[in-house]
Formats: structure tokens, sequence, C-alpha cells
């Protein structure tokens, strides 16, 4: 994804559900903004790779100090507002339909 969004010159977010890729993001291309994407709730069934506490934190986003994503995008929500956030330059807050 760094790859390609280097050599893109219009706008664009690098999106990702999986923190490590947007941690590597982050580490390859700073200038590009980022976002995670996720879910109300991770669940065993859809996520078994993924451990109990791997779950936990993805639901709460505990990966973001470390990540540090400019937005987050919840899945099934067609209405969102956009929030500051410290550290940030724009996070999204969901608004379930």
């Amino acid at each position: 994804m760094a790859e390609v969004l280097s050599s893109y010159d219009g706008p664009a977010v690098g999106m990702s559900f999986d923190p490590d890729q947007v941690l590597a993001l982050r580490e390859l291309l700073a200038s590009r903004p980022r976002g995670i994407v996720a879910e109300h709730h991770y669940t065993e069934t859809d996520w078994p790779d993924a451990s109990p506490t791997q779950r936990h934190d993805m639901t709460h986003l505990r990966h973001f100090f470390r990540t540090q994503p400019d937005l987050s995008w919840p899945i099934g929500v067609t209405n969102c507002r956009p929030r500051r956030l410290p550290g940030s330059r724009a996070m999204f807050s969901a608004v379930r339909s």
C-alpha cells in the first residue's frame, strides 16, 4: 500500500483492519493519512486466529497510541460525524443508523 500511495499525488487514506498494517504505513509513509477500519465487537467466530486479549484490544482501539491512525471507520455505519482528538488530525466517531 505504501508503494502505491507514494506514487499517487491525489487525496487518499491508507486503511486497514489490521493495526500492524496501519503502524507499517505510519512508518513507511508518514506523510499520508492512515486509518483503522473497526468493528463494534470482535468475536471468536469472526476472528478465530486472534486471542481474546487481541480481540478486546481491537474492540477498544487500544493500539491507538502505537498506530496513531488519523481516522477510524466503523463497519456498517452510514452516518458519521468527525471528532478531533489530541495528537491526531481527525478521528471519526460512529452514529449508528
